[in-house]
């Protein structure tokens, strides 16, 4: 299969389980390495759910060489993304981040849509798996937008990945990412729902971001949980 010296190919099942098999082949764990593609035919997302992408998305993955992902390694890279648009001029009005992985569109009328998802996955002690999905094309499912949805600002699939690699560059100790994540996170303020991994259902508000990269909800009595995992959803809402 066709792979261009920037880490392109035309098709593929799962970006990152593409940067697997080259590990399993014997790319050097120390060197890192990006695979992307606007054609990815079976990607997943968390809790092994599937990432639908219609021809023309972007689909990529890293290897990131180094320690396992920390606390803030998705909240960073959601951070990433932001900034990477703004670098291409794409407007990111009502635009932020629901914690814990997504980009979203949160207009002041209208429902809102999810355009990117992140996923980081550390499959040993050497290093990260970093996939980033973006919807630069129409989607097929209703909970999802797009980057035409917001912007009138369309870059291609290969400046997006100019933007991304050139913003992952950038330093961003853990206090400037808390502290940026918490401006941009549209999941805090708001009442919702926490549909928590035993299967039990909590109702509150998602009230701070904690110092290790938690949600607080505090719940009607005012009790406190903290969400590592699991999801969250806006009362009123289909998707946040």
């Amino acid at each position: 299969m066709t792979v261009t010296p920037d880490g392109y190919m035309p098709e593929v099942d799962s970006t990152s389980d593409e940067i697997r098999r080259r590990l399993a082949a014997g790319h050097p764990t120390a060197v890192p390495m990006r695979v992307w593609t606007t054609v990815q035919t079976s990607g997943h997302g968390q809790r092994g759910r599937t990432w639908r992408a219609p021809p023309g998305n972007l689909s990529a993955s890293w290897w990131l060489p180094g320690p396992p992902r920390d606390a803030w390694t998705t909240h960073r890279a959601g951070l990433v993304v932001l900034a990477a648009a703004a670098r291409l001029g794409v407007e990111l009005e009502d635009c932020g981040l629901k914690w814990v992985n997504d980009l979203v569109h949160v207009p002041a009328e209208g429902a809102p849509g999810k355009w990117g998802g992140i996923l980081a996955e550390s499959p040993g002690p050497a290093g990260i798996i970093l996939g980033i999905g973006l919807n630069l094309v129409p989607p097929e499912w209703p909970e999802a937008t797009w980057v035409g949805a917001f912007s009138s600002c369309l870059p291609p699939a290969i400046s997006w990945m100019e933007a991304l690699q050139a913003e992952m560059a950038v330093p961003r100790t853990t206090e400037q990412v808390r502290e940026d994540y918490a401006k941009a996170c549209r999941t805090l303020g708001r009442q919702g729902t926490w549909l928590c991994p035993d299967g039990t259902t909590r109702e509150g508000t998602f009230s701070a971001l904690l110092e290790d990269g938690s949600l607080c909800m505090q719940d009607h009595a005012g009790r406190q949980h903290t969400i590592r995992s699991g999801q969250v959803r806006g009362l009123a809402d289909r998707y946040m």
